[in-house]
């Protein structure tokens, strides 16, 4: 969960949609799967256990055994994002200077380099974005660790969480795609705690994206008219700047979209409510935890 299961998905989607767009949220998917699955799962697996009963005859405070298992993953998750990050730079180190080409309807476009696309993301907003999401994890899987009594409801409600994490979040299908449903899009919002900050998240790597390294690389089909190449390049967005909008440009083209189109997929209102909501949930979910946790399943 931790380190495999990103990677595969990080080469699938890399390779196949382009890095630019599959990194961001790929990044941080091993961190939710150890918040949500594995860390509820071994207190469970401490609560079945005679460990604490032995424990309770011993100076050891049961609570230390509870922090002591948080700080476990919480290292956890830290080295999943570390590794993943690694990883990926070497997986496609021969697109650092050049770029990389992405096949679509028969057009070859160009994207920008790696070190291009790094170098547009907004690092110290990206890093919050993580920040938030490890404690979102945690205070997840306290939340799950305290509703169910066994690790095998845990992880059946786990991997639901997972899949409508990666469904409706942007890390299977680009934000453009999803936003253009809009019932879908809001859905996600209360289907899965995640949605708010990998949007977020996708913002900052994507702040002062470049579509296209230069106008030449734009399709034949637009005649390399530079004015689609201003339209196609995002400049200075910032998640806690409420006065612009996030907007792609999607090169993608599914039912009720067209290839190359603006789409705004938060306004001011939108990104105020998307900074907020981690928030509302970590509380949410901190709440349930101090009025549903016992030490023993009995």
């Amino acid at each position: 969960m931790a380190f495999i299961f990103p990677f595969i998905l990080i080469c699938a989607l890399g390779f196949s949609m382009g890095y630019s767009m599959a990194f961001p949220g790929a990044f941080c998917l091993g961190t939710i799967a150890v918040g949500i699955n594995t860390l509820p799962s071994t207190i469970i697996d401490f609560k079945k256990s005679s460990l604490l009963k032995r424990i309770s005859v011993t100076p050891i405070k049961p609570i230390r055994i509870l922090l002591s298992i948080c700080l476990f993953y919480l290292l956890i998750m830290v080295c999943s994002v570390i590794v993943m990050t690694s990883l990926t730079m070497l997986i496609f180190i021969n697109y650092w200077n050049i770029g990389q080409n992405i096949d679509f309807a028969g057009t070859s476009l160009n994207m920008p380099s790696m070190q291009e696309v790094f170098a547009n993301v907004n690092w110290g907003e990206y890093a919050y974005c993580i920040f938030i999401i490890i404690i979102l994890s945690l205070s997840c899987g306290l939340a799950l660790s305290a509703l169910f009594r066994s690790a095998g409801s845990i992880q059946a409600f786990s991997i639901m969480i997972v899949v409508l994490t990666i469904l409706l979040s942007g890390l299977a299908l680009p934000n453009a795609v999803i936003r253009n449903t809009p019932t879908l899009w809001y859905l996600g919002y209360i289907l899965t705690p995640f949605k708010s900050i990998i949007t977020s998240a996708f913002e900052a790597w994507n702040g002062s994206y470049h579509q296209f390294a230069n106008p030449s690389d734009l399709p034949e089909f637009l005649n390399w008219d530079p004015n689609w190449y201003q339209m196609m390049n995002l400049q200075g967005s910032n998640i806690f700047d409420f006065t612009k909008n996030y907007s792609v440009y999607s090169t993608l083209m599914f039912p009720g979209m067209q290839p190359f189109q603006k789409i705004d997929i938060l306004n001011g209102q939108e990104k105020m409510a998307t900074v907020a909501l981690p928030f509302a949930w970590i509380v949410l979910l901190f709440i349930v935890t101090m009025k549903k946790f016992k030490w023993t399943n009995r």
